[in-house]
């Protein structure tokens, strides 16, 4: 993957990526990440999963997410 990471770019090419993955019914849930302390600076984005697959992927805020997770720029590289 060449795209930028925590681009929008990065984000679609993850989610293409993921096409393959299983369905696994149940589940879903929309995820909401906050990425701190990177070169551009704070990074926010999401995913909807719905029965295992990453149905959409999207830099910003949502508010109806069920989970937020908050890391540094440098746990997230990792």
């Amino acid at each position: 993957m060449s795209e930028r990471y925590l681009s929008q770019e990065w984000l679609d090419a993850l989610r293409e990526a993921a096409t393959s993955q299983p369905e696994r019914p149940g589940v879903s849930a929309r995820i909401q990440y906050v990425v701190s302390g990177g070169p551009d600076g704070d990074n926010k984005y999401s995913w909807l999963l719905e029965d295992g697959k990453l149905l959409e992927s999207a830099l910003g805020t949502v508010d109806d997410a069920d989970i937020t997770a908050t890391l540094t720029y440098e746990d997230s590289v990792k």
